[in-house]
């Protein structure tokens, strides 16, 4: 198989997993609590056997999680918890 296809193949895997955490994301949207992803790309040059050429790929890398807090919301329940600031809950 032919490089450009390697690397056509690797773009289309990339793409996938990059819509795989923007349909998470929306779907989660609305969850108390949740916090965004994001996919991070990196790209890598692979050789093609001669000296002068070389093939740039690109790949998922990670993943970045929002931290920022969220809107507070008050209910009223005396089993509802949450942090104003830096911090998590331990469980």
């Amino acid at each position: 198989m032919s490089n450009a296809i390697y690397a056509m193949l690797g773009r289309q895997q990339g793409l996938m997993q990059e819509m795989q955490v923007v349909a998470n994301n929306l779907a989660n949207s609305s969850t108390t609590g949740y916090k965004s992803d994001r996919a991070l790309f990196g790209e890598f040059l692979v050789a093609t056997g001669s000296q002068s050429s070389s093939l740039s790929m690109g790949g998922l890398a990670g993943h970045s999680f929002a931290m920022s807090q969220g809107a507070l919301k008050v209910t009223g329940g005396e089993m509802d918890f949450a942090i104003q600031g830096d911090g998590f809950f331990l469980v």
